[in-house]
Order: C-alpha cells, then sequence, then structure tokens
C-alpha cells in the first residue's frame, strides 16, 4: 500500500502514536479545532454533519491510506466542518503540527507524497464541484 505513511523511515515511524477506535465512536466533533493530520491505517472513516432540516451530509469517507486534517491543519479556520467518526474498529495515526512541519522539511519522499494528496483533493474537490452544478437546477421565485 502506497500511502502517506509508507514513505516515513523507521526511526519516524516509531515516533508516531496509533490511536484505536471502536465502530461508533467520534475521533472529533464538528467544531473541534484540527491540530493534527491523520493517517488512517485500517478501517473507514466518515466526516458528517446534520443540516438544519435533521439531513445527514457526509462530506468525506476515507480508507486505509487516506489522510485527512490536511486541509486544515495550516488554514486561517482551522476548524473541523463535521463530526468524525470510526464506521467500524479503525486504527489512526496522528502527526501534529510541529511533527508534520519536521518532516516536511527533512523527508522528501514524504514532502512529494504530502503535496501529491494535496494537488490530488484539489482535483478531487473540483470535480465534485462540477457534478454538483450539472445537477442543479435554478429555481426562480
Amino acid at each position: 500500500m502506497d500511502n502517506l505513511f509508507t514513505t516515513l523511515t523507521q526511526e519516524e515511524q516509531v515516533s508516531l502514536k496509533y490511536h484505536h477506535f471502536k465502530k461508533g465512536e467520534t475521533i472529533f466533533h464538528e467544531d473541534d479545532k484540527c491540530e493534527n493530520i491523520t493517517i488512517v491505517i485500517s478501517g473507514r472513516i466518515t466526516i458528517s454533519s446534520f443540516t438544519y432540516g435533521g439531513n445527514e451530509v457526509i462530506y468525506n469517507t476515507l480508507l486505509a491510506g487516506q489522510v485527512f486534517g490536511n486541509n486544515l491543519i495550516f488554514s486561517s479556520d482551522p476548524y473541523y466542518r463535521g463530526d468524525v467518526i470510526a464506521k467500524e474498529k479503525s486504527i489512526l495515526v496522528f502527526i501534529y503540527k510541529k511533527q508534520l512541519k519536521y518532516l516536511l522539511k527533512n523527508n522528501e519522499q514524504f514532502l512529494d507524497h504530502y503535496l501529491k494528496i494535496q494537488s490530488d483533493f484539489g482535483k478531487q474537490l473540483n470535480a465534485q464541484i462540477k457534478i454538483t452544478f450539472d445537477d442543479y437546477t435554478p429555481v426562480f421565485i
């Protein structure tokens, strides 16, 4: 599995903290401050919120090898827009901001892969926006 985690040296991997979550457990709540990026080692995670009408909106579903928090950690508004929930038993690795900066400066393979993740996310978001607008029907009052 080629993911951000595999770009770390053995020494870097040993310094990480693994977190185990049970199915249904909330990892972060909506409006919690994002202070780390998170790599999904195993399991399935969703980020979701509820509309004022009570409908659930799922922003993202993440599987092993995927990363979240990377678009918030350096943001001027670094707060989760939804609850982050383990949909099955999951193992996650948190990389806090100070450690992330160290890795970005000192591990070129990690830096390259991190930038690829950021770029791919931007492309994916643009594709989702196009799909959303294709399905949009304006209502004139």
